[in-house]
């Protein structure tokens, strides 16, 4: 799909923001559901774009599913090869389904542990929606998570970094696992 045939879907100010995008270097990436990236370039390599991933074999998107905003993209710079998948939308700020579907895997393995009670599984649960975002309240759950850590065990503790680490922050996942 062109950069104008994907501006007709948008309304007036998503319209702007993928235009901002363009205009500021960026493509429109194509993601699948679980977080694959399909083509970080969707305009500029059109033909690379795929309906489904295949690696998981989950629909793709180049929308946020809560604004319809363009997924920004790789930059177009032939020296800047580096792209990280985007946690969280751009314009709205909700959470891309990758990112919920690592969170919600994560709390459901806090459910099973039987090393841990409520209260741990409860912090842990708020330490990992907070280890997501780079905010001053990082350090604090850091400290919260790496407690129930201790007591969840090493086995679970492996489990849950394999889980998180696309979805943890930079910030966390250098507090965490240095």
């Amino acid at each position: 799909m062109s950069l104008e045939g994907l501006t007709d879907l948008m309304s007036g100010n998503d319209r702007q923001i993928g235009e901002k995008m363009a205009a500021e270097g960026y493509d429109v990436a194509q993601i699948c559901q679980n977080g694959h990236v399909v083509n970080k370039f969707t305009h500029r390599y059109p033909e690379n774009n795929q309906d489904f991933c295949q690696t998981c074999g989950t629909a793709t998107m180049t929308l946020c599913p809560a604004c319809h905003t363009p997924i920004r993209g790789g930059y177009w710079d032939p020296f800047v090869d580096r792209y990280e998948v985007p946690k969280f939308c751009i314009n709205c700020g909700e959470p891309f389904p990758w990112t919920d579907l690592k969170i919600k895997a994560a709390n459901d393995l806090a459910g099973m542990l039987e090393s841990i009670d409520d209260s741990d599984r409860r912090m842990l649960e708020e330490s990992i929606a907070e280890l997501t975002k780079d905010t001053p309240a990082i350090q604090v759950a850091a400290v919260k998570f790496q407690k129930v850590m201790a007591k969840a065990g090493k086995k679970a503790a492996s489990a849950f970094r394999d889980i998180l680490t696309d979805v943890f922050s930079e910030t966390a996942r250098k507090i965490l696992w240095p």
